[in-house]
């Protein structure tokens, strides 16, 4: 059968080398590391990639470069940027196509509101739910507008979408015959068309969505939407086919999964954990139209994204900082992720800028902590015909941080702790602010008692990034007062010689002698004599507590510490006198200033100032040249100060800050340079704070006059524009002309570019050029005079005003007027001639086009085109030959295609074969029949709105007369409709569903069975029976019934010696007749015979025989008895054994032979065997299984199985017993015969007696549920059967 086809256009593109960037969902972003060496931390190396993805070294091999950096603000937080340059692959890259499909619930529960808390138990769809009105929109116009509103905001990025909804209409009043549905619309508002109605076809509607998709190209990336608001009438993409096709698609596709307005109080309630199963991408749901619109925003932000950013653990985004400098950048809180697209479009440089700031718990953290999560530039690129796909990682910065605790100790136990701080380590000279701890100091502990610090603890100098940790000793006795004592030189010095006494120490200087380690008791120390410092020129008079120079010697000898010190603390300054040597020498010296300009061995300007001044020898020089060691001008030009040296009786030294004068004369030299370059504008002027000694100036000019160059930046100053580099240790520059602007004057276009001289051939500017320090190059424009050229063809906006369209119509209608028009862009087609001539070829398809939009449908009458001639006068384009406008003609048609005839009988008898079916309901013993189109039994009409659609109906009544004996009468629809689609191309009728399949249901009168009972005698020679200790007993059984061992009363011997027993005949599997029936069991005088030779099976199994199931496969019913053991421990083989009031035969290993095989329960069997044995023990039952005949064997299945004449359906457990009796199956109960008739485990339909009660089962199988109890209804035979599936007598 021809399936409707589905036309594709195919667009094929070479490409060298693509790469693809842009709108790429799902994309993912691996971790990068550290990103952050070599470079600073908060402004790593950016890194540059090749087109493969892999790292290059050199810039000029780069096809993009990634850049991440962070900057400190003034208010603590950290502006972070990140930079895709990809100019140098600008020509290569195009946007990454993407396609989505919306797959939308388009059922009946659709029509309701998406007020959760209505009750919808008793809406029967459409718009029956009662609260849905124009300003209260129901589900499927809410959800309409939601789609539509995303749709516009993914076009705006450069996103396709496609629309498809899903409904299961219902055929008949039952519920029996149903069409699914699942189709493609276009537009989007095509969807406010669609009624919603029916059941739930949820898996059809996903597969038509990714058939869709798989539809586009196969480059794009593929993003399927599912929306539902219920339960699946048709599951959730389960079977084996459907999990296929679905997992195929997520492997390069992303599915996302939308529950909306879920509701308790409806009909049917959605799976969400196999509806969420469905999604690759998340799992999403909304109540109403608001949470709705923000469910598909944070979709939509998904799917544009180029660029995610994850922002990591350490920090939170600052709202409103986010920008980019093109495309769309968003933040999504939820994810906590920077998101960018190109808006359709990469351009050469993507710069997103955004504040954040760091965490509390970031702030207890020690070491690198990074500014942002990881993120991967992805993209893709074809070469040689291979698509490859790669991602590049971003450097990553970061912040290095310092941490101080301090903890107070006693023993080991921590009392009590400071709040932790936090330094960042930004400009390299940070501190703790926590003061030192001082002993003695009062700390209150966590436990609320006093302690005392025991000695001074410092605070630790921050050296690098880490936990520094300070733990402070204290106890609750305070320590004794520790006290200080120093004594300070006063101006003088300790000796070298000089050794400290203990416990003393001398600093560096050898000026300050001190003990921090003394008691109160300690004596004051009177130093003199070899323990007293010197000074040159001064004798050493004793100790003060004063430092003033006419201080008063004070004695300390045999002084207690504490009766001298101040807050534990006592300094002592030595006391000088004069010794009468001679004062310092005077010395004199002489400064002298040097200029340069940019060369260093020529000063432009020498000058002389303090000429033979005096200064005291060893005085430092800086006293005196401070105020020259600074910027200079000179002839109003800045001069630096560079340097300084000191020549004294002719040895020059560098000049530091700690030369002194000396003995002689002192020549001063300072040597200053130019600053007089700065870009500045275009201009050289101003200085920009280096020498130009340092530096090279490039001067882009004008020489002939015939055009300006000028700084783009400042192109009013119209006077050139510089460029100033600083070399520091480079020997080459490389200029460049992204900043200069050149302009010809009229008539006049840019010749070439020459360096320092006029005459010079051309050169290009920006190419490296070998320099040094001072240099000055000059690269001049020069402008040629045009040479005018003549247009080969005329312009679009020229052919305008020359050439104008008149349509004359010829037709009837006076209404249709004739219609002039302005040439139509892409309406005709110019050609160049010789003799400055061009052909201009006007089509007329556009112009009749535009005629028929505006007067209906008209056809072009004579000549489809036109050709004009035009030449080229010397300054304008004209009509070669003088001829009028363009004119065609265009008439009338009131034709209209003719439809497309119905189909005859014979078509429709061929298009449905025989594809309708009848099925009795009230008796399982009538099978089913099938029929071709019966003449008479159906009419074909033409759809009103398509000529090219027929419904042809057809009527129940003649197939349910034709039903075999002709007696039974309509149990379901009176009629059904097929929809069949005319093909154009085939010129013939298929049908719409691709597969016709009618079904018709008749029934037929049946009463429930009436039972019939007969008796049956058991009568006991030599013994009695346990019951009533007599040798008769009469039963009572439904005719039909067959005898089990249950059913045989006990008995036994009239002595021990009468233990073997015989049987008249057997009553075990006796079917009970209407006349009843004697059965005779005769105990006999114990005999001794041995035991004889097995015939049993000795594979321990019992078998029913071959079978075959419905795909014709062959193999054995298997039957594992009853496994038996002994109290002893013993298994019972080749024997017999009465256990209780039963005997049982056995084979080997304590396997029970089963009771189906009567031939081995004869009196004759057990005889041969040397008669039976009491028995205890334990049974452990197995069961029938089947096995095929390659050694496979059905489990968890139901299977069709034909054997001795019969066929019915088994089930097989996970392990492969067959089941029996009541059996709970995919929410049906079933029941499996469970009597030894040699058919246990057949499934029952129809009608049966279980337990006393009458059941009705399924003897349909239109849903699969043949079999299947039914319940809470009326059967199709018209009786009422509970909940409990009982027949209601």
């Amino acid at each position: 059968m021809k399936k409707r086809g589905i036309k594709k256009r195919v667009l094929a593109a070479l490409m060298t080398a693509c790469m693809v960037v842009g709108a790429v969902p799902g994309v993912s972003f691996a971790d990068v590391g550290d990103g952050s060496a070599p470079g600073n931390s908060m402004n790593p190396n950016e890194i540059s990639y090749g087109i493969a993805g892999n790292v290059v070294n050199d810039s000029k091999d780069a096809a993009i470069t990634l850049s991440k950096t962070a900057k400190l603000t003034e208010d603590g937080k950290y502006e972070i940027t990140l930079t895709v340059d990809a100019e140098n692959a600008k020509n290569l890259i195009e946007v990454k196509p993407t396609e989505v499909a919306f797959v939308l619930d388009a059922s009946g529960s659709m029509a309701w509101c998406t007020d959760e808390t209505h009750n919808h138990e008793n809406a029967t769809g459409g718009y029956n739910c009662g609260k849905v009105s124009k300003t209260n929109l129901s589900r499927w116009d809410t959800a309409i507008n939601a789609v539509s509103s995303m749709s516009e905001k993914l076009k705006t990025a450069g996103v396709n979408c496609s629309y498809v909804y899903f409904t299961r209409e219902q055929l008949d009043l039952l519920g029996f015959l149903y069409s699914d549905k699942a189709e493609k619309v276009s537009p989007v508002d095509a969807l406010r068309t669609i009624k919603p109605k029916g059941g739930t076809c949820l898996s059809k509607g996903v597969k038509k969505g990714i058939e869709v998709l798989n539809g586009k190209d196969a480059s794009a990336n593929k993003i399927l939407i599912i929306l539902a608001d219920g339960a699946s009438d048709d599951g959730y993409m389960e079977k084996r086919n459907e999990q296929n096709t679905l997992n195929t698609f997520k492997k390069n596709g992303k599915s996302y999964t939308v529950s909306f307005a879920l509701n308790k109080t409806d009909d049917s309630e959605m799976d969400e954990t196999a509806f969420n199963a469905l999604a690759n991408a998340g799992n999403l749901n909304a109540k109403n139209g608001e949470e709705l619109n923000q469910v598909f925003a944070s979709i939509t932000k998904d799917i544009i994204s180029g660029i995610q950013d994850p922002l990591g653990s350490n920090i939170t985004m600052t709202n409103g900082t986010l920008s980019a400098n093109n495309g769309t950048a968003s933040y999504d809180e939820t994810t906590n992720t920077i998101k960018w697209n190109s808006d359709g479009a990469m351009k050469d440089k993507v710069t997103l800028t955004y504040t954040v700031e760091l965490t509390d718990d970031a702030k207890k953290k020690a070491g690198k902590i990074y500014l942002n999560g990881d993120a991967v530039f992805n993209y893709s690129y074809t070469q040689n015909g291979e698509k490859k796909e790669k991602s590049i990682s971003f450097p990553k910065p970061f912040v290095t941080a310092a941490t101080l605790k301090v903890n107070y100790v006693n023993g080991n136990t921590i009392v009590q702790e400071d709040d932790l701080e936090w330094v960042a380590l930004v400009n390299g000279n940070e501190a703790f602010t926590h003061a030192a701890v001082n002993a003695g100091t009062e700390i209150t502990g966590k436990d609320g008692k006093i302690y005392y610090v025991m000695e001074d603890a410092e605070i630790p100098a921050i050296t690098n990034g880490e936990a520094y940790t300070v733990n402070v000793a204290v106890a609750e006795k305070a320590p004794e007062q520790k006290y200080a004592v120093s004594y300070d030189a006063n101006g003088g010095e300790w000796s070298a010689e000089y050794q400290n006494a203990d416990g003393y120490q001398l600093n560096e200087a050898r000026n300050i002698l001190s003990n921090n380690d003394l008691t109160g008791k300690d004596k004051v120390k009177n130093l003199a004599e070899k323990d007293a410092p010197s000074k040159d020129g001064f004798k050493f008079k004793g100790w003060s507590t004063s430092d003033d120079e006419n201080a008063v010697v004070e004695l300390f000898s045999d002084v207690n510490v504490s009766a001298v010190a101040k807050n534990g603390a006592i300094t002592l300054y030595a006391v000088w006198e004069e010794d009468g040597s001679a004062p310092a020498e005077t010395v004199t010296y002489v400064v002298n200033k040097h200029y340069f300009d940019t060369d260093k061995e020529n000063a432009v300007y020498d000058e002389s100032v303090d000429v033979n001044q005096t200064a005291d020898e060893g005085s430092l020089i800086s006293e005196k040249i401070s105020g020259l060691m600074t910027t200079q001008n000179y002839y109003n030009a800045d001069y630096l100060y560079s340097h300084a040296t000191v020549t004294v009786g002719g040895t020059t030294t560098a000049y530091t800050d700690d030369s002194k004068f000396q003995s002689g004369k002192n020549t001063i030299d300072l040597y200053y340079y130019r600053d007089s370059w700065n870009k500045n504008d275009g201009s050289e002027t101003g200085g920009d704070g280096t020498p130009d000694i340092e530096q090279v100036l490039v001067k882009f000019g004008n020489k002939d006059g015939n055009g300006t160059v000028t700084d783009k930046e400042n192109a009013a100053a119209n006077t050139g524009t510089v460029q100033v580099y600083t070399l520091e240790d480079a020997t080459s520059i490389t200029p460049t002309l992204e900043g200069v602007e050149v302009n010809a004057a009229d008539g006049y276009e840019f010749a070439k570019w020459t360096k320092n001289s006029a005459d010079h051939s051309g050169v290009k500017p920006d190419i490296t050029w070998s320099v040094k320090g001072g240099d000055e190059i000059n690269f001049w424009a020069w402008f040629d005079a045009e040479e005018p050229e003549e247009p080969t063809v005329p312009t679009d906006d020229e052919l305008k005003e020359l050439i104008s369209v008149a349509l004359v119509h010829t037709g009837s209608n006076a209404d249709h007027k004739d219609a002039a028009y302005d040439l139509i862009d892409g309406s005709y087609t110019v050609a160049s001639a010789s003799d400055a001539r061009a052909i201009v070829t006007v089509n007329a398809d556009a112009y009749v086009k535009a005629y028929n939009d505006e007067y209906g449908t008209h056809e072009l009458q004579g000549r489809s085109s036109a050709k004009l001639t035009f030449k080229y006068g010397g300054s304008a384009w004209e009509l070669a030959d003088g001829k009028v406008p363009v004119t065609f003609t265009v008439k009338c048609t009131d034709k209209k295609p003719e439809p497309p005839k119905l189909p005859k009988d014979d078509e429709l008898k061929k298009l449905f074969g025989e594809s309708i079916n009848v099925t009795c309901t009230t008796d399982a013993d009538h099978a089913a029949q099938k029929f071709g189109l019966i003449s008479g039994s159906y009419g074909v009409a033409r759809d009103k709105d398509d000529e090219n659609t027929a419904v042809v109906t057809v009527r129940a009544a003649k197939y349910i007369e034709a039903y075999l004996d002709g007696k039974h009468t309509n149990a379901g629809n009176d009629a059904a409709r097929v929809t069949l689609w005319y093909d154009t191309d085939d010129a013939a009728w298929y049908a719409a569903d691709q597969e016709i399949s009618i079904s018709f249901l008749a029934k037929c009168e049946k009463k429930a069975p009436e039972k019939q009972y007969t008796e049956i005698k058991f009568i006991v020679v030599n013994g009695t029976f346990t019951e009533n200790g007599g040798t008769e007993i009469t039963k009572t059984f439904e005719v039909g019934t067959k005898l089990t061992v249950a059913d045989i009363p006990a008995s036994k011997g009239k002595s021990s010696s009468y233990s073997d027993q015989t049987w008249d005949k057997f009553p075990v599997g006796y079917v009970v007749g209407e006349n009843g029936e004697t059965f005779t069991i005769t105990y006999k005088w114990r005999s001794t015979g041995g035991n004889s030779s097995s015939d049993s099976d000795s594979d321990g199994t019992s078998t029913r025989g071959r079978a075959t199931n419905a795909a014709g496969k062959t193999g054995r019913w298997i039957l594992e008895g009853g496994e038996f053991t002994e109290d002893n421990g013993r298994l019972p083989s080749n024997e017999y054994l009465k256990i209780g009031d039963t005997i049982y035969g056995f084979y080997t290993y304590g396997f029970a032979i089963d009771f189906d095989r009567p031939e081995y329960y004869t009196d004759e069997a057990i005889q041969a065997k040397g008669g039976y044995r009491d028995a205890t023990g334990t049974w452990r039952l197995n069961g029938w299984w089947f096995c095929y005949d390659d050694g496979t064997f059905p489990h968890n299945e139901w299977v069709y199985l034909s054997w001795n004449g019969r066929s019915d359906w088994y089930y097989f457990d996970v392990d492969g017993w067959m089941e029996d009796g009541w059996f709970f199956w995919n929410n049906n109960w079933y029941y499996l015969h469970t009597q030894y008739d040699n058919t246990r485990g057949h499934m029952y339909t129809g009608w049966h007696e279980i337990d006393g009660k009458w059941y009705y089962f399924n003897t349909a199988s239109d849903k699969g549920t043949l079999g299947a109890m039914l319940a809470d209804t009326t059967t199709p035979d018209g009786y009422r059967v509970d909940a409990n599936g009982a027949w209601i007598q």
